[in-house]
C-alpha cells in the first residue's frame, strides 16, 4: 500500500472497534481527542487523494471515516458519556461469536487496499530512459480466430514496443496497462468471474518510469530486437519489469498480446498434448515470426519515420514465459533470423522447438521443480477417461516431452533461480500478497532483478 493510503486506513481502526464492540471509541479520553482524530484523519485523506489518487478498494475505509466523523461530533457534544441501556447487558457466547464474525468482515473490508494494492513497479536499471509505443497488426495470410469468423479476416496481434528513449518528449508517463489491454482484462473478469469493469481501474494508478511515444534515443545506434510472448492465459503488460529493464539496457522489445478472445474457449483439452504442440507450432511461433516481419518493414521504411534504420535485425531473439517460452523455442527452430531464444520456465510444447541450428543459442531459466522434469498435467484414470485419452498414450507423450528437454538444451541443465516459482517470472505477485502467500512465492523483486540480469548477460554473449 501507498504511504498516505496506509495512514488513512490505520486511522479508521478506532471506528472499526466501535462498529464491532459497540463501545465508545475514546472512553475516558478528554474532549479534544475526537477533534484531534477528526483533524488528522481529514488532513491525511486530502493528502492521500491529492498525491496518490482515489481507488475503489478504499471505499470501506471512507465509509468508516464518515461514520467516525459522526461519532466524533456526537461524543464531543455528549462529552464522551457512555450510551445508556442497550449495550450494558452481557453479550453471551452467541453475541460474542457474532461480534467476532462481524469484526473479521469489517477488517477484511478495511484491508482491501492492502489485499489489492496498487502495484509498485521497479524503476529502470539501465543507462537509457525507456519509451513505449502500441501497434495493432494483422497477418492477412492467416485465418482469424473461430469466434471472429465472418467478422474480419486475418490473425490480429497487439504489440507494445519498448525501446531506449530520449529523456524528454512524447505524451508523458505511459500507463502500466495500455487502454486496449485494460479493456481485454475487464472483459476477462466479466466473462470468468462476473466482476464489473471498474474492479481493475485502480491499475491506472501504478506509476511507471516509461514515457509514452517518446522519441528514440538520439545516439544513432541500431538496437538488437527481442520478440516476447506472454504465458497462457495471460497479458503482455504483466512483464513490465522485464520489458522496461531490457529496453533500458539497449534493446527494442516487441511484446505480443493476443487478447482475451483466444483465451476463452479456443484452447485444446488440457490432456491433449499433441494439440498443444500444434498450437505452438502453427499459431504462436508464427505470431513471433510475423512480428519480426513487421519490424523488418518498419526498419526498412517506417511511415512515421521512427524506426527506419534503427533496428539491428541481425541480432534478434525470441523470448517468452511459460507457454510463450515454448513459442520462443519453436520460433527459433522455424526461423533462422532468430539467433537466440529465452524460455522463462517453459514446458516444451511444440515439436519444432528442437530443430535449431548450431549457431543459435538457448537460455532456459527455470524453477527448481521444472528443471527436473516438464511441468505437465498429472491426470488420474478418471480424468484420462473423461478426455478420451488412454493412459499408455499419455505416458508416451510425457516421455517424449522429457526427451525434448535433453535435445533442446544439448544435455546442459537450465539456469535455476533459487526459490523461484512459476508466477514469479511475471508481475503477478505485485497484484496481491495473497497470491504470493498462496504459492509460497519468493520476493518478486529479487527474482525480477535476477531475471533481467541473466537475460541481458545471455543476449550480450549470444549477439557477439
Amino acid at each position: 500500500m501507498r504511504v498516505w493510503e496506509t495512514l488513512f486506513v490505520l486511522l479508521q481502526l478506532p471506528v472499526w472497534l466501535r462498529l464491532v464492540w459497540r463501545r465508545p471509541v475514546w472512553r475516558g479520553a478528554g474532549p479534544l481527542i475526537p477533534v484531534v482524530w477528526l483533524a488528522v484523519a481529514a488532513a491525511v485523506s486530502v493528502l492521500h487523494v491529492m498525491l496518490e489518487g482515489w481507488r475503489w478498494q478504499t471505499v470501506p475505509a471512507w465509509l468508516m471515516f464518515v461514520w467516525g466523523c459522526r461519532l466524533a461530533v456526537l461524543q464531543w457534544r455528549r462529552r464522551f458519556q457512555a450510551q445508556a441501556g442497550a449495550f450494558r447487558r452481557r453479550l453471551g457466547p452467541v453475541g460474542v461469536l457474532l461480534r467476532m464474525v462481524w469484526g473479521v468482515v469489517l477488517l477484511v473490508l478495511l484491508a482491501l487496499p492492502w489485499l489489492l494494492p496498487v502495484p509498485r513497479l521497479e524503476p529502470v536499471t539501465g543507462p537509457y530512459p525507456v519509451g513505449t509505443r502500441l501497434y495493432r497488426w494483422t497477418d492477412a495470410s492467416r485465418e482469424s480466430l473461430p469466434d471472429r469468423a465472418g467478422l474480419d479476416k486475418g490473425r490480429h496481434v497487439v504489440v507494445q514496443l519498448w525501446y531506449p528513449s530520449a529523456a524528454e518528449g512524447g505524451k508523458g508517463e505511459a500507463p502500466y496497462v495500455p487502454g486496449p489491454m485494460l479493456r481485454q482484462l475487464n472483459r476477462a473478469l466479466r466473462e470468468t468471474a462476473e466482476l464489473p469493469g471498474f474492479v481493475t481501474d485502480y491499475l491506472k494508478l501504478a506509476r511507471t518510469d516509461v514515457r509514452e511515444e517518446s522519441p528514440l534515443a538520439a545516439d544513432g545506434k541500431r538496437y538488437p530486437v527481442v520478440v516476447f510472448y506472454h504465458g497462457w492465459p495471460g497479458f503482455g503488460f504483466t512483464y513490465h519489469y522485464l520489458m522496461s529493464g531490457l529496453a533500458s539496457r539497449g534493446y527494442v522489445v516487441a511484446s505480443i498480446d493476443i487478447g482475451w478472445a483466444e483465451h476463452r474457449g479456443q484452447a485444446p483439452d488440457e490432456l491433449d498434448l499433441p494439440a498443444w504442440d500444434r498450437w505452438i507450432d502453427d499459431i504462436w511461433a508464427p505470431d513471433q515470426r510475423f512480428v519480426l516481419d513487421q519490424l523488418a518493414e518498419l526498419n526498412r521504411a517506417d511511415p512515421e519515420g521512427v524506426w527506419t534504420g534503427r533496428l539491428d535485425l541481425e541480432r534478434a531473439a525470441a523470448a517468452g514465459h511459460s507457454f510463450g517460452g515454448d513459442a520462443a523455442l519453436a520460433a527459433l527452430g522455424q526461423d533462422r533470423r532468430f539467433r537466440a531464444a529465452v524460455s522463462l520456465d517453459g514446458a516444451f510444447y511444440g515439436r519444432s522447438g528442437v530443430a535449431k541450428s548450431p549457431e543459435q543459442r538457448v537460455l532456459r531459466l527455470a524453477t527448481g521443480r521444472t528443471a527436473q522434469q516438464p511441468d505437465l498435467p498429472r491426470p488420474d484414470g478418471v480424468q484420462l477417461q473423461a478426455a478420451g485419452v488412454a493412459a499408455e498414450q499419455y505416458g508416451t507423450w510425457a516421455k517424449a516431452f522429457a526427451e525434448r528437454m535433453q535435445r533442446i538444451e544439448g544435455g546442459q541443465p537450465p539456469l535455476v533461480l533459487p526459490g523461484s516459482s512459476h508466477s514469479s517470472f511475471s508481475d503477478v505477485y505485485l497484484f496481491s500478497p495473497l497470491l504470493r502467500l498462496r504459492d509460497r512465492g519468493p520476493d518478486p523483486y529479487r527474482i525480477h532483478a535476477q531475471t533481467v540480469e541473466a537475460v541481458d548477460r545471455f543476449l550480450a554473449e549470444a549477439f557477439r
